[in-house]
């Protein structure tokens, strides 16, 4: 089966703590589910003819399958309102909790199947 993966672009508030928002990035674990998250940081306008970013940040999500993503979104906004998260599964669940709180980023997703990948 393909792997799912999911392209999230953000633009940070004006009161968003960055170091916070990259800091959740640095602490998570691939679980669940999810074979890889890359953080990825825009690009500001800039003088070497690159082109820059429209957003802050951007971040790639690998997941096995289509159907482990499901699974995993599912469990993980199950678990945002939970006051009690299993030990193994805190570092993923704060990162989600950080990453989709509308105080700290507003984020757009596209999903994608990956067909090639070349190193």
């Amino acid at each position: 089966m393909s792997q799912y993966v999911s392209i999230r672009f953000y633009k940070l508030h004006a009161d968003a703590d960055a170091a916070a928002f990259e800091q959740a990035f640095h602490n998570v674990q691939p679980t669940l589910g999810v074979e890889r998250i890359m953080l990825l940081r825009g690009l500001p306008p800039n003088n070497v003819d690159l082109a820059p970013s429209d957003f802050d940040y951007g971040s790639i999500h690998i997941y096995a399958s289509l159907e482990e993503a499901t699974n995993t979104v599912r469990l993980a906004n199950t678990m945002l309102d939970e006051p009690e998260i299993p030990q193994s599964l805190r570092p993923f669940i704060h990162f989600w909790r950080t990453v989709h709180s509308t105080p700290i980023a507003e984020g757009q997703v596209n999903g994608f199947t990956l067909i090639s990948n070349a190193p």
